[in-house]
């Protein structure tokens, strides 16, 4: 692999994209990522799955980069691009129609381009997610199965003054908070 392939590999959120000089909204994006394994690519987000091969020529200024899509709404085709990578961040700009490759970061209307803007790692939402463990040794751990959402939001209430303390049955019972008696 080459050296910007190597530095690709990994997950990529996308923070900003432009289709024919149309920015989308960020509230499009919440889940939108590329994931790089090897010189393929996946990308999901806005409703689909993306699969296929990148390929990366390092050598020309701008870089350009071919993706080649085998599975999913766009399967068979081939866009060509551009690409800058600067640490964690990825800006691609893609023909998403005819054989034209850009020449610069541009999305205009009528030109078939689209500009994306990544950002190395999981979205923050997914971040979110992914931070939240079930506490080990919890008295309430058979709650989590059961109604974890509820329970999580409850438990991770600032200056909570009830403590959940033990349960006999699915219930559980609820103690203000005084000291165990």
């Amino acid at each position: 692999m080459g050296r910007d392939l190597d530095l690709l590999q990994g997950s990529w959120t996308v923070t900003a994209l432009e289709v024919e000089g149309q920015g989308m909204p960020s509230a499009m994006l919440a889940n939108s990522r590329i994931v790089i394994k090897g010189s393929r690519f996946t990308s999901t987000g806005m409703g689909a799955v993306y699969e296929g091969t990148l390929e990366i020529d390092a050598s020309t200024r701008p870089r350009q980069l071919t993706m080649k899509f085998d599975a999913g709404p766009e399967k068979g085709a081939t866009n060509p691009g551009i690409y800058e990578l600067d640490g964690d961040t990825w800006k691609i700009c893609l023909a998403t129609r005819g054989a034209g490759c850009p020449s610069s970061f541009a999305s205009t209307p009528g030109s078939g381009f689209a500009c994306e803007t990544l950002t190395r790692g999981d979205s923050p939402v997914a971040r979110k997610a992914k931070a939240w463990r079930r506490p080990k040794n919890c008295i309430c751990a058979s709650l989590f199965r059961e109604s974890g959402t509820r329970l999580r939001q409850f438990l991770l209430t600032p200056a909570l003054p009830w403590v959940l303390l033990r349960f006999r049955s699915s219930r559980p019972k609820l103690y203000k908070n005084k000291g165990l008696s």
